[in-house]
């Protein structure tokens, strides 16, 4: 008999897991309103560095890249911020 085949070290299978998952709705709940914050203002700098890009021109394949991953980022931290209250 392996140790592997032992009794869970946190009680039945279904117990541990309802554990971690009480543990990461406690996780979840209290980082929520930090990384709200974090991307509304990530959300809201972030266009500041589209203007280097679009006054230099985006005219290399790096730039455009550059520029669409501020674009996809830009509408992630506005998605995950939208909520955030900064009163």
């Amino acid at each position: 008999m392996s140790t592997l085949d032992g009794p869970p070290l946190f009680g039945s299978g279904d117990e541990a897991d309802g554990r971690r998952s009480d543990l990461a709705r406690i996780v979840a709940r209290s980082l929520a309103p930090g990384v709200e914050r974090a991307a509304f203002w990530t959300a809201v700098v972030l266009p500041f560095l589209y203007v280097p890009l679009l006054v230099g021109g985006v005219a290399t394949s790096g730039e455009r890249v550059a520029l669409g991953v501020l674009l996809g980022l830009n509408f992630l931290t506005l998605y995950a911020g939208h909520d955030h209250d900064p009163r």
